[in-house]
């Protein structure tokens, strides 16, 4: 850079008289002054017509003036830089200080070399710029410096040129490289052979690899004939077919095939893959060239897992059939387990309605009469235990017959099973100063009685445990993906986490019976329910915070 800036000073000192050497003339002096205007009028015609091409093509122009070491440069030189457009002008060095730090000395004695007064003038490279905002981008300049005087005389006034951006160039020339360099890898650490087929001679030209992989000595001519006979028999017609095929139609030729060694001991395995050439006058086919790639590990591969493929479809075809076996056992003891539960819950409820009718028979007819206060007590307990008990059996009942005595699926509208719900719980919902709402729910197809067990369930929960405040439950749904999520929030005493699953087992129960009644069954219930109709239920819930109970119901 300093020499460059020496080099500028120099130029400027003799441009303004002060030069070391003896003064000139006055005749010389003028001589001088009209060649120098010459000059600029010249390059002032010539930076006019690069500037219009420029912008007709998108190139920048720039013009420096090796008086006073400045350069100007077009608007679009500006863009190309990145730079802001206010910019009209700047100094050489800064020039220098855009280009990257690898290619700046290059380019500053290229500049040199061009404005040299025995130099052509001419300057011509392809750098890096480094942009403001920190890209980099490739340009191609081509400049042309004008000089006034001849011989020890002459000097530098000025040089124009023209700067386009080739970043795209340069980057696909960088692709193709990389891809030449990882062929050349593959070709020399993989089982790749080259070939080329003169299909007017019927030579064959092979790669060293690819003798290799045939079994053919080195510098050996090679025919089609020689080619075809290491073909394995039931691989050659297919292979001769197809190679012909692929000429005929102007297509690529691929194919896999099998070669015997010269000494009929070894078979490999080949995928060879080809174009061929054409006349352009005639179309006939000339050459066909390619490569060959040995894939015999890979077959061998293929072949231990075909027949592992073989013993495991075996295996899986012997598990299947004691699976489906296991399954239907499964099935029918299910189904038996089912059976018993709804008949044995059934036939309960016969005795135990005798024995609450009579408790409630003996609890009227003789209470505070003959019993005394501990007798009349014990009679509470009964009623209490046994109404208890009725009403585990119907929600048993409920239970087990959700997939046994379920109705058959139809479209139901969420909305009538809301209002028909809230319409059953009215009474509750009042002397709890309950406030029950909903959004615009979505038709579904599932059993309407069932859907209204669900939703029963938990309303009534969002009403029984809730906190010091009046309860507030409310029903939404959205759209999710292919199902339906409808979630029912309400503001009471909520659940901790460690128990968010435990909640929906049958029989599972966080209160005691004298805090919150209940059979502890309502969640199994609707969890049963939801699994039927092809969803999943969740809660989110603090305690404090209220509960969030969801559930999933797949969209129509």
């Amino acid at each position: 850079m300093a020499r460059l800036q020496e080099f500028f000073a120099r130029l400027r000192q003799a441009a303004r008289g002060r030069d070391s050497r003896p003064p000139t003339a006055p005749a010389t002096e003028r001589r001088l002054r009209v060649e120098r205007r010459a000059a600029l009028r010249a390059l002032y015609n010539h930076e006019v017509r690069v500037r219009c091409a420029a912008q007709e093509v998108g190139f920048g122009t720039y013009e420096l003036d090796c008086i006073s070491g400045r350069i100007h440069w077009s608007p679009e030189l500006r863009s190309i830089a990145g730079q802001p457009l206010g910019t009209d002008s700047l100094a050489l060095e800064q020039l220098l200080g855009l280009v990257h730090p690898e290619d700046r000395e290059r380019v500053r004695l290229k500049l040199e070399a061009a404005m040299a007064p025995e130099g052509n003038g001419d300057f011509n490279d392809e750098h890096r710029l480094l942009r403001p905002d920190g890209a980099v981008i490739w340009v191609k300049a081509i400049g042309r410096t004008f000089f006034s005087g001849e011989g020890q005389n002459r000097q530098a006034l000025g040089a124009t040129g023209v700067v386009m951006d080739v970043t795209d160039r340069k980057l696909a020339e960088a692709a193709l490289v990389l891809r030449e360099q990882h062929f050349d890898q593959a070709v020399r650490g993989a089982a790749i052979g080259i070939w080329n087929w003169d299909l007017r001679t019927g030579e064959v030209a092979w790669s060293e690899r690819c003798r290799q992989l045939y079994g053919f000595p080195s510098g050996q001519p090679i025919t089609e004939e020689q080619f075809l006979t290491t073909l394995h028999p039931d691989d050659r017609d297919r292979t001769a077919a197809a190679l012909h095929e692929a000429v005929d139609a102007h297509r690529e030729y691929s194919i896999e095939y099998r070669i015997r060694s010269p000494d009929n001991r070894t078979i490999r395995w080949i995928h060879a893959i080809g174009s061929a050439f054409y006349d352009d006058r005639t179309q006939a086919p000339v050459s066909m060239s390619g490569i060959v790639i040995d894939i015999t590990e890979r077959k061998l591969q293929e072949g231990r897992l075909l027949d592992s493929n073989e013993q495991l479809a075996s295996q899986a075809e012997q598990d299947r059939a004691e699976l489906g076996e296991a399954q239907e056992a499964l099935a029918n003891t299910k189904l038996e387990i089912q059976q018993f539960a709804y008949i044995a819950a059934h036939d309960l409820q016969t005795p135990l309605r005798s024995i609450t009718g009579f408790a409630q028979l003996l609890q009227k007819e003789y209470r505070g009469r003959t019993l005394d206060a501990q007798g009349d007590a014990w009679l509470d307990q009964l009623v209490t235990a046994s109404l208890h008990m009725h009403g585990l059996i119907q929600d048993l009942l409920t239970y087990s017959g959700i997939t046994s005595l379920g109705r058959p699926f139809r479209a139901t509208d969420m909305n009538q099973v809301f209002d028909e719900v809230v319409s059953s719980a009215e009474t509750a919902i009042r002397e709890a100063g309950a406030a029950v709402t909903r959004d615009e729910l979505p038709t579904v197809t599932g059993d309407p009685i069932q859907l209204a067990t669900l939703l029963q369930n938990l309303i009534e929960n969002g009403i029984k445990y809730r906190g010091g405040n009046p309860p507030r439950v409310h029903v939404s749904a959205r759209r999710d993906g292919r199902e339906w999520v409808f979630s029912v929030r309400d503001n009471g005493i909520g659940i901790a986490e460690k128990h968010h699953e435990q909640i929906f087992e049958i029989f599972r129960r966080l209160h005691t019976q004298r805090a919150y009644a209940g059979s502890g069954i309502g969640l199994a219930i609707c969890r049963r329910v939801v699994q039927r109709h092809g969803g999943r239920i969740w809660v989110d819930s603090e305690p404090g915070t209220g509960s969030d109970f969801q559930f999933s119901l797949p969209a129509t």
